[in-house]
């Protein structure tokens, strides 16, 4: 049997970046009460001192996005705003879903959004975290425009995507080269980068060279010393532990690239459950937010519709 103590809610959502945030909004808006889990931890763009392409808030830091944010949700007195760390979901006999937190507390909601991302795992390079976030950036959408002009090294997960940012990386600096980091690359797609005039170096990257965050050259581990400016770096990326616990206690299940599977209403293959943002893959801070959305006004056409 649940605590009894178990606070209930219409809606408990799980994240409070962009997804999470306008999620909240529009379900305050149709009267829901809202719970919004928001772990204590450093988001993961916690490096980031602006964001950018985000229409009306162009060059805010993420805090201060969150703060106006949350500050207009709360003119409608539906939504709490918990600094705690969801750890376990289960469902109880009554159908209700039960979430338990790192600080020992339970809530119970008739509906979740899951709204939390993935995690970054960060190479262990001497110089990488200090220029993580300045010159080092995974995103050229985000971040290009303040690096222009500078010369860039490409590092991506794949050799596609290698090639393939190599060239776009043009629209913001003519000068880039790609850093294979020991990983292995074809020669068709070393003969596309050659006729380019793009490059490659293979070697693995043991130290980066910087000045408070201001990247100015790398070391490889054959000793060689590559100079540049800026890195477009897209890390590896891993799933939060409780995705696998979602997946263990109520089956939910996942797409081929290991993201939660969701239907064009952002529901998952859970009735009650739905997901919007970083959790389906890489998004931009406004498409999140437009998923949060369309995730909230999903919910509302459920209970009525």
């Amino acid at each position: 049997m649940e605590n009894q103590k178990s606070e209930l809610c219409d809606v408990l959502i799980i994240g409070s970046g962009p997804a999470g945030m306008e999620a909240a909004l529009v379900l305050a808006r149709t009267r829901k009460k809202i719970i919004v889990l928001d772990a204590p931890t450093l988001p993961r763009n916690f490096a980031a001192n602006e964001v950018h392409n985000f229409l009306g808030m162009d060059g805010f830091p993420p805090s201060k996005i969150r703060e106006i944010s949350w500050q207009q949700i709360n003119v409608y007195n539906q939504a709490q705003l918990i600094k705690e760390t969801a750890t376990d979901i289960t469902k109880n006999s009554a159908g209700l879903f039960v979430i338990k937190t790192e600080e020992e507390k339970t809530y119970l909601a008739r509906n979740l959004l899951l709204a939390f991302g993935f995690i970054d795992e960060y190479p262990e390079v001497a110089g990488f975290m200090e220029c993580w976030g300045k010159t080092i950036f995974p995103c050229p959408f985000c971040d290009g425009y303040e690096n222009r002009d500078r010369e860039w090294g490409i590092i991506k997960q794949s050799e596609e995507e290698m090639i393939h940012f190599a060239n776009i990386s043009q629209n913001w600096t003519p000068r880039n080269k790609v850093l294979l980091n020991g990983k292995a690359m074809s020669t068709k797609g070393r003969e596309i980068l050659k006729q380019r005039g793009t490059k490659i170096y293979d070697e693995r990257i043991i130290k980066i060279h910087h000045v408070d965050g201001v990247l100015h050259g790398l070391t490889l581990e054959n000793d060689q010393h590559v100079e540049l400016e800026s890195i477009l770096w897209t890390l590896p990326e891993r799933a939060s532990p409780l995705v696998r616990k979602l997946v263990q206690n109520l089956k939910i299940e996942l797409n081929p690239k290991g993201y939660i599977k969701i239907n064009e209403f952002k529901e998952t293959s859970v009735p009650g459950i739905w997901a919007a943002g970083d959790i389906q893959g890489w998004v931009g801070a406004i498409q999140a937010a437009a998923a949060g959305e369309a995730a909230a006004v999903a919910m509302t056409h459920k209970w009525f519709g």
